[in-house]
């Protein structure tokens, strides 16, 4: 009977330890793939491997690959499966899940994993902990941007132009000659190694035949991610790059064709490619303050990772020392992809950040290089929860591109892999003045819906310490001052607390700033943006604000103080966009539109009861999310009337 019981024993330990064998070779072969970047490799072998052993240490492995190669439902999978077993060992599990959720259009689930990373690492000063922070309010966005569609019209391209692989950027110049960056093997020889170049299209006959422009613009051995034309196609800046582990390292070079030939293209100076970093997306600027070179940079200096870049250019080509556009345009994620429209004077970029659907979304910022803000997103479904890149538009101005990696099977396994180039019918300048009814009935009830906005503020502020009733500050501003004081708060309302009362005390001050200052903020923003279209339209607006003070000084003081406030309202409407709201204001409109701007001030009869007055307890009277709400204005009414001689 011992012999019997002996031998499925050592048949279970034989077969244990045939399984440890073969999982650490599969753990091996996933490791090798991954740091070759042959991410689909990589899913494979730590998919077999969790098959053998369902640990969180090869969920996560797994999740990881997964999320790289683009295969976000297996992601999800396991990040979620990793965050329900070993959170503390893996905390950007529940990070990466709800950024794959994102990617998935999974808004709802997204926000709540961002948020809840967010508050389990409140105390952190890190990347991670801000995007988390950002993330909570642009999801939520995220979701009422597909609750309203844009309508314009677009199709993917057909196999004229796309392929089973990757197209990035098009230079549409007339029916008959395009431009085309494509990572697409050459041959059968060159199906394993390959590099993106730029292809041209010239259409003889109704056929369009393909040539891959020579040597001197596609560089042997480098790939060539993008382009711009200076004059005609007669003078072109490129970006050719080399890849390294977890990065291309780009550099701009400039061609001239002569006597039908590209010339041996020429390095762009130093101030441009910068030792050490890399430089790429290069795009050629005509601007009523003279010509620039827009372009994209990880260059010390920057904000974030990928930073968008301006360079003067001179009238005999000289560049100009680059200029960072600034946070208004960039963060600490990636920008890409700039394209300037010369005639409506609007700059197009992709980025990961601001109000996004997920990957990159395109955006759009109008004015003066050095005063850009406020970028809008183009809209969903243009944008999507994928990679969204290069946005142009044609020469003739009929149309516009712009590059995707979006799939309609987001449960195949190849979903995400590759771009694809789509064109974008642009609608056809009015010819009269009626106006588009329906248009104007929807921005008016997009409008409204806005309504309240409340807008915060720090104590006593703009103007501490003085009676005026007027200030010449902008609310923008004092937003900005009043964010960069996030700190001081946490630390004054936290203060004398410890662990979980430290805790929560934090995170309900973070609370008050992303769902109450930010949040607002934003809703200032599109109501703005909004605005901006009635206006144009022939819509006369007139908004009612409201002001209110926290009970720290006297009744009388603070009906000044809330003049103030309410004042710094009036100051951004005159300063958005440097001063487009001006005439509607002014009452000088030429159509005789108008913009009217009613002011309540009110003291602390208006005050919630219960909120500290005593300047002796900052902590509560100052530093409280309750005294903190009471410090505000709000936009409580809007409404329209059309303006009798129209536009």
């Amino acid at each position: 009977m011992k012999k019997i019981f002996i031998i499925p024993v050592l048949f279970l330990a034989l077969l244990n330890v045939m399984q440890a064998q073969t999982i650490r070779q599969l753990l091996h072969h996933g490791k090798k793939s991954f740091e070759a970047e042959n991410f689909e490799a990589a899913v494979y072998f730590y998919n077999k491997a969790i098959q053998i052993n369902e640990t969180p240490p090869v969920a996560w492995k797994l999740a990881e690959a997964a999320r790289m190669n683009r295969s976000y439902l297996l992601a999800e999978k396991w990040y979620r499966f990793v965050a329900d077993r070993e959170i503390k060992r893996y905390p950007l599990s529940s990070f990466w899940l709800a950024s794959v959720q994102k990617s998935l259009g999974s808004y709802q689930k997204a926000q709540l994993n961002y948020r809840k990373y967010f508050n389990a690492n409140i105390k952190n000063k890190d990347y991670y902990t801000e995007k988390a922070r950002h993330e909570i309010t642009s999801c939520e966005n995220a979701l009422f941007l597909t609750f309203d569609p844009v309508e314009t019209p677009f199709k993917r391209l057909d196999s004229t132009f796309n392929s089973p692989y990757s197209e990035f950027q098009i230079a549409d110049f007339s029916d008959t000659l395009k431009y085309i960056t494509t990572l697409r093997p050459e041959s059968l020889q060159d199906s394993l190694t390959y590099f993106s170049k730029i292809k041209s299209y010239h259409k003889t006959d109704s056929i369009f035949i393909v040539n891959t422009l020579d040597n001197n613009i596609n560089i042997p051995d480098k790939n060539i991610s993008s382009f711009t034309f200076i004059t005609g196609t007669q003078k072109i800046i490129f970006a050719a790059c080399n890849r390294k582990p977890g990065k291309f390292q780009c550099q701009l070079y400039q061609s001239e064709m002569i006597s039908q030939q590209w010339q041996p293209p020429v390095l762009l100076p130093e101030n441009i490619n910068i030792q050490g970093a890399s430089t790429t997306n290069p795009c050629f600027a005509k601007t009523p303050k003279g010509n620039f070179l827009l372009f994209v940079s990880d260059r010390t200096g920057g904000l974030g990772k990928l930073d968008l870049w301006y360079s003067p250019v001179d009238s005999s080509g000289m560049y100009g020392e680059p200029v960072n556009f600034g946070k208004s345009i960039n963060s600490i994620d990636n920008e890409c992809c700039p394209f300037y429209d010369d005639e409506t004077q609007t700059m197009y970029f992709s980025s990961e950040w601001f109000d996004n659907l997920g990957g990159t979304d395109i955006f759009s910022a109008q004015g003066n290089f050095e005063q850009m803000k406020y970028p809008q997103n183009l809209g969903s479904p243009l944008n999507s929860s994928s990679y969204d890149v290069f946005y142009n538009i044609s020469s003739d101005r009929r149309y516009a591109y712009f590059s995707s990696n979006r799939t309609f099977d987001k449960t195949a396994s190849t979903a995400g892999c590759c771009n694809d180039l789509f064109q974008i019918t642009l609608p056809k300048p009015r010819q009269d003045s009626v106006p588009d009814i329906k248009l104007e009935k929807k921005l008016k009830q997009k409008t409204v819906e806005l309504i309240p906005i409340s807008l915060f503020f720090h104590n006593d502020e703009p103007n501490p310490k003085t009676w005026d009733t007027t200030t010449n500050l902008n609310y923008a501003a004092t937003a900005e001052n009043y964010l960069a004081l996030r700190r001081d708060y946490k630390k004054m309302w936290s203060q004398n607390l410890k662990d979980d009362e430290e805790d929560k005390a934090l995170i309900d001050i973070e609370n008050f700033f992303i769902d109450s200052v930010e949040k607002n903020f934003n809703k200032l923003v599109k109501f703005t943006q909004l605005m901006e279209q009635l206006l144009t339209a022939g819509q006369n607006i007139e908004i009612t604000i409201k002001g209110f003070a926290s009970p720290l000084n006297s009744n009388s003081y603070n009906i000044n103080l809330s003049k103030r406030r309410t004042q710094s309202l009036v100051n951004f409407f005159r300063e958005y966009k440097n001063g487009i709201f001006i005439p509607f204001l002014n009452r000088t409109d030429k159509g005789g539109t108008t913009l009217t701007i009613k002011c309540q001030a009110f003291g602390e009869e208006m005050v919630v009861k219960g909120v500290s007055d005593n300047l002796n307890d900052l902590r509560n009277s100052v530093y409280s999310p309750a005294a903190a709400r009471e410090r505000k204005i709000a936009v409580i009414a809007v409404t329209f009337t059309k303006s009798v001689t129209g536009n």
